[in-house]
């Protein structure tokens, strides 16, 4: 359960969602099992009537207009399952770090150095969610999203890479 203020704030948000912004934006404060276990609930909660799935953790945002641009690029590359795109690193009073372009991932690559991809510039088609069973390992503690893209790539889901700034990560 979030005790921060989080609640009330997607609260308010959730009722001042402006109209030109054609997305379903829902949460759920409950008891889980971890972060994983609060994804896939989520994932699962929200799947309804949407063709594209992403999350969010607490230290990430979206970039404006980030969701107008996938929505975009899905409908001009139908035949990719998994899209990531830019991120842009901040500190925790906001001010930029660095920015990190994405490369596409490769197993040696993940295996030997690090995951070269941010969840927060993931975005998921849910025809793949379903058919590939992307949802995160919940067992995992920590690097659930490492597991869950080199089971992507595994299992020969097509990845595609937005060469755009589409989220923010602290």
């Amino acid at each position: 359960f979030s005790t921060d203020g989080s609640v009330d704030w997607l609260t308010r948000y959730a009722d001042e969602q402006p109209s030109f912004i054609n997305y379903h934006f829902s949460f759920a404060s409950e008891a889980d099992s971890g972060m994983y276990d609060a994804v896939n609930r989520g994932w699962k909660r929200g799947a309804v009537n949407v063709d594209v799935l992403a999350y969010l953790n607490c230290d990430e945002q979206h970039l404006p207009f980030a969701l107008k641009r996938v929505s975009v690029w899905f409908i001009e590359h139908p035949d990719v399952d998994v899209l990531f795109g830019d991120v842009i690193i901040a500190d925790a009073n906001g001010n930029y770090v660095c920015s990190r372009k994405m490369v596409r991932p490769t197993e040696g690559l993940i295996w030997t150095d690090h995951l070269p991809l941010f969840t927060a510039s993931m975005f998921i088609r849910k025809s793949a969610l379903e058919k590939y069973n992307l949802y995160p390992d919940k067992t995992w503690k920590n690097i659930g999203d490492v597991e869950l893209v080199l089971r992507t790539m595994k299992q020969g889901v097509r990845i595609g890479i937005l060469n755009e700034y589409l989220a923010t990560f602290t």
